[in-house]
């Protein structure tokens, strides 16, 4: 089961961003998907983005840079999806999957607010970056 179909099972929809970094031709695929929060596209909301990449160096194990990552965000999504069910959540949730992490990792809170169609409204409040477990606030 890929990345769009794990979310899909959960109840989320996803988007894609095909992209060309300025170093290279390579076609790379971000992945998002949004657990919509009560004030989702307002200046209320508040976002926080659960974020792995899913690319892999040449010379790596994959299973650790980075399909643990990939596995820690799809398995959060899917507990988080369950208890909106049992509890009410106040924030707008952003499960993201990188491409090609070493040539546009650091770009990636911008990438997140020009795509996820918010414009100004984003403010985010965290973001957990399962390839190396870093909490931001």
């Amino acid at each position: 089961m890929g990345i769009r179909q794990a979310l899909s099972s959960v109840g989320l929809q996803t988007t894609s961003h095909a992209f060309i970094p300025d170093e290279g031709d390579d076609l790379g695929v971000n992945i998002l998907a949004i657990q919509r929060g009560p004030h989702y596209d307002t200046e209320n909301d508040r976002i926080l983005v659960i974020c792995a990449n899913y690319d892999t160096e040449e010379d790596s194990p994959g299973i650790d840079d980075n399909g643990s990552g990939v596995a820690a965000v799809l398995e959060t999504a899917r507990v988080m999806t369950g208890l909106d069910r049992l509890y009410k959540r106040n924030n707008t949730i952003i499960y993201a999957f990188f491409d090609m992490k070493q040539q546009i990792f650091p770009t990636a809170a911008r990438e997140l607010h020009e795509h996820n169609h918010m414009g100004d409204f984003i403010q985010l409040i965290g973001r957990v970056n399962r390839d190396d477990t870093v909490v931001q606030q």
